[in-house]
């Protein structure tokens, strides 16, 4: 599951982004109407609903049916909330409720899985917790006026997507770390490390892919090149070596 969620990074940040914007559209709206947070909600629900299903289609097989599960609930009260205009406050938070509660759920799961392969998913934990405990209090003492709804909603809304932002940017600080680690795994063992060589270690490369030409003649003779030059009257070379006829001397 970790490798899917720091594949993914993005799809997490995205989310939390639109949790807070939904939230400070719905704190900072002046005369909130139910259609208006009614309509928020609706877009922001669907939204997070085809983000959580493309990460369905994306994930492992038995990571898919909780995401699957949350992409269509989330898809459905998306569409039901902009399609109903008649809401009312109380069944607006029935809706709400019923999308943090079960998107909480979700998302507490997925941390416990998340929890055996890296650090820092109490975040995780964090935002389904939060969205349990909200859409629990929205059942059980449902707020009477649309004003004091947007403004509990948009609270929890900035909080739980910050959350969100910033297990994203932890998952891709993993993902960063991951890459390097793979690329050590894939250089081969006793490799060097490669450096750009300067002028002095290039002279000395081409010292050693090209030695000092061959002294011998005969060596000359195989190989084409010529020897270093030698002295006349030097030792073992021309007509005064030691016991080789010159050319006054008879045959």
């Amino acid at each position: 599951m970790l490798d899917y969620m720091v594949r993914n990074w993005w799809a997490l940040a995205v989310r939390g982004a639109l949790a807070i914007l939904f939230g400070f559209v719905a704190v900072l709206w002046p005369g909130l109407t139910v259609l208006a947070l009614a309509i928020a909600f609706g877009v922001y629900a669907l939204a997070d609903g085809l983000l959580a299903g493309w990460a369905a289609l994306r994930a492992a097989k038995p990571d898919r049916p909780p995401l699957v599960l949350e992409a269509v609930l989330g898809v459905l009260l998306g569409i039901l909330a902009l399609t109903w205009p008649a809401l009312t406050v109380f069944l607006l938070s029935l809706i709400i409720g019923l999308w943090a509660v079960v998107t909480g759920a979700f998302e507490i799961a997925a941390a416990v899985r998340l929890s055996k392969e890296m650090t820092g998913e109490w975040l995780y934990i964090f935002a389904g917790v939060l969205s349990v405990a909200f859409g629990l209090v929205l059942w059980v003492a449902p707020l009477g006026g649309a004003l004091g709804l947007a403004f509990v909603i948009g609270v929890y809304a900035i909080v739980f997507g910050a959350a969100l932002v910033v297990l994203s940017l932890r998952l891709r600080l993993a993902r960063a770390e991951q890459g390097g680690r793979r690329d050590a795994l894939d250089r081969p063992a006793g490799a060097p490390e490669e450096h750009t060589a300067g002028p002095a270690e290039d002279r000395d490369r081409a010292d050693d892919a090209h030695p000092e030409d061959p002294a011998d003649p005969e060596d000359r003779e195989h190989t084409g090149h010529r020897g270093p030059r030698r002295e006349p009257g030097a030792p073992g070379t021309g007509p005064t070596a030691p016991g080789t006829p010159g050319p006054g001397d008879g045959a």
